[in-house]
């Protein structure tokens, strides 16, 4: 009652990376990892990946929740400690651990599904695709707001601090949403079947601004970015050097078989306009 206390909590941390103080839109001070350490200078701003939260259906009519996760990095990612191979990583705000030798390759998606209903319902229910790796859990998200959080492990250790030895499994973030039902948070999902989608993939995903309300579509994950990164991510993708001087822009794909592309056109806040097909 006296003074004034301004301090931070911070847990595990892999070798050569820093945290860095990063403010949401809300004005919420947190402390994440960064994308390269910057002693001296400006931070570089928070840093997402490889594995990130997409999805959230949190207060669906049916009780039919689910988490997605995505692999938006370049490689597969080993979900458990190469070394320790009984450590998996884990989800947190549903206890969910993920078994041994389980990886996900490049552009792949997980979906954590309450197991109120089976995989195979829950696949007919929302079409999703066979290549998705659906898991069944047993935690319920809180209608009110949660943490839900990927966890790696990190090597472990021997705490003697304590009459006896134990070995100590230390976990990292990787990502983190604490979610809400109230504004600034969109609140369409509190209660009438649309699900969370987190806006830019490769942006901060534990900020309000970064999600909106929509049909839950679990295993479709949209890839929301520039024109200029966008050969990084769809190697077979062209621009006519004319549509870049006029306000319509003409897309080709070259496809490795025979089939339809569609796109989504959002506004530059990320509000739906249509649905267009090539």
């Amino acid at each position: 009652l006296s003074g004034y206390c301004h301090g931070f909590d911070f847990g595990e941390i892999e070798n050569w990376n820093s945290f860095g103080r990063y403010v949401t839109s809300e004005g919420k001070e947190h402390f994440v990892v960064q994308k390269e350490i910057t002693l001296g200078k400006e931070n570089a701003g928070p840093k997402v990946g490889p594995l990130i939260i997409s999805e959230i259906m949190y207060n669906q009519q049916n009780n039919h929740e689910y988490i997605e996760i995505k692999n938006i990095s370049n490689e597969a990612i080993r979900l458990y400690d190469p070394k320790n191979p009984q450590n998996t990583w884990r989800v947190g705000g549903v206890a969910f651990d993920f078994p041994e030798n389980f990886s996900i390759p490049i552009g792949g998606v997980i979906l954590l599904v309450k197991n109120n209903i089976s995989i195979n319902e829950f696949k007919n229910l929302y079409n999703v695709p066979d290549s998705i790796k659906i898991f069944s859990d047993t935690g319920s998200l809180s209608n009110s707001g949660e943490t839900v959080t990927i966890y790696k492990p990190a090597e472990p250790y021997l705490d003697t601090s304590e009459t006896s030895i134990d070995t100590i499994v230390p976990y990292m973030i990787i990502d983190r949403v604490r979610y809400n039902d109230k504004s600034p948070w969109p609140t369409d999902p509190d209660g009438n079947g649309t699900a969370l989608e987190r806006k830019a993939l490769g942006s901060y995903g534990n900020d309000p601004s970064n999600w909106r309300s929509k049909k839950g579509t679990p295993g479709i994950v949209p890839i929301h970015i520039s024109l200029k990164d966008i050969k990084k991510y769809i190697p077979h993708f062209y621009i006519s050097a004319e549509s870049l001087k006029s306000p319509f822009i003409s897309i080709y794909f070259n496809l490795e078989k025979n089939g339809s592309v569609s796109l989504d056109l959002l506004s530059t806040k990320g509000r739906y306009i249509k649905k267009v097909y090539g």
